[in-house]
């Protein structure tokens, strides 16, 4: 069978570009590289190649094939090796569909942190920034890497790399890189805490980006200095005198008002008040947090502050405590999800609020998790 003729258009500081590299050079596939400059306009003629003006795009044997994630799935089921099974029998269906789940976890609850990180202002918003992620990765990723105990160090205990590797890869070379202290981009404290409480991650991760198909073009210092360039915020986001005046009003209600619901206004600039509640209802205040939608009614991100009255148990009586969540759905555009994740130790600071919960999911703020957190897990002992 002849040699299939690949032109990869492409950019070697883009980590979605990236994974096509890395699913070349894994393949053994020789192909023609042509480098977009994206900093500025694009031809016309590659807009004729990919109306979208994005890369990587793929020719192949003149078809052209567009998006990262579809070009190396592509490339793997066109060239059936150890990166990805063929779809049946049901156990290879069964594989690709925990890889695909696993790809899912990392870039919706674990990515959206490290972009966040990039975009923060701030040492402490790096680190917000960096507890977030782990706190993701420990919930959502740590589990599913099971099978690299006592196996090989890539998904499903596999030797050799995987399709979940060729998706990651890119990023994790700049979660990990980027966070050595001349960068200024991911908290330092990262690799520690993924240590701690993350090992398996940890150690995936380390196998991954150590791998040559991962990281024959990457270029550290490089990517580190133009995005910085890139995510460096131009403005900050202030946070307005009534979100203040309302929440003096709302430590000073005895319980009377329940809640603040705020949100980052249109043009990403001021916190203002969304809503007041009053409700003594906890399920009246979940379901308003979560139903939060943005101006063209897509569900939104929202920041609240709920005050949680607790029995001490042991005749020791009652306490209350105002806890301050910060509800960023798991499908909240990642440019939102950055900006909200750099402001929340902002709008939290000026709040004077120590006990916090971040939410992607109804599941994180049910009831018995906010009374324990804001308990401190005292509640009714």
């Amino acid at each position: 069978m002849a040699s299939p003729k690949i032109t990869l258009y492409t950019n070697r500081g883009c980590p979605w570009a990236h994974r096509a590299h890395i699913a070349l050079k894994e393949l053994g596939l020789q192909y023609e590289e042509v480098t977009i400059d994206l900093s500025v306009p694009r031809e016309p003629w590659y807009l004729e190649v990919n109306p979208r003006g994005l890369v990587p795009s793929l020719s192949y044997d003149g078809n052209i094939i567009t998006e990262s994630g579809i070009v190396a799935q592509f490339l793997a089921d066109a060239h059936p090796s150890h990166l990805l099974p063929a779809s049946g029998p049901a156990d290879n269906a069964l594989y690709r569909a925990r890889l695909a789940f696993f790809v899912d976890a990392f870039f919706s609850k674990v990515a959206p942190h490290f972009f966040a990180s990039i975009r923060s202002a701030s040492e402490a918003d790096r680190d917000a920034a960096a507890e977030a992620l782990v706190a993701g990765v420990v919930k959502e990723v740590e589990p599913l890497l099971a099978d690299t105990e006592g196996k090989g160090p890539f998904f499903g205990g596999s030797d050799k790399l995987t399709l979940a590797e060729v998706l990651s890869g890119s990023f994790l070379l700049r979660i990990l890189g980027f966070s050595k202290p001349e960068h200024g981009l991911v908290s330092a404290k990262l690799p520690a805490l993924l240590e701690q409480q993350a090992p398996r991650f940890k150690r995936w991760a380390e196998a991954t980006i150590a791998h040559e198909s991962v990281n024959f073009i990457w270029e550290e210092k490089a990517v580190a200095d133009k995005m910085r360039a890139k995510f460096a915020p131009k403005q900050h986001v202030s946070v307005q005198d009534e979100c203040l005046t309302a929440f003096n009003e709302f430590r000073l209600s005895k319980g009377k008002t329940k809640y603040i619901i705020y949100k980052i206004s249109d043009n990403k600039k001021d916190v203002v008040v969304d809503a007041v509640g009053h409700d003594q209802d906890y399920e009246v205040f979940r379901e308003q947090l979560a139903a939060s939608k943005d101006s063209q009614g897509r569900p939104a991100p929202r920041y609240a502050v709920y005050d949680v009255e607790y029995d001490l148990g042991g005749g020791e009586g009652k306490r209350s405590k105002i806890i301050f969540i910060s509800w960023v759905p798991s499908d909240t555009p990642t440019l939102w999800s950055m900006i909200y994740a750099s402001t929340r130790e902002v709008l939290k600071n000026a709040l004077n609020l120590s006990a916090s919960i971040h939410a992607d999911d109804k599941s994180d703020i049910e009831w018995k998790t906010v009374l324990s957190e804001a308990s401190g897990g005292k509640a009714g002992k």
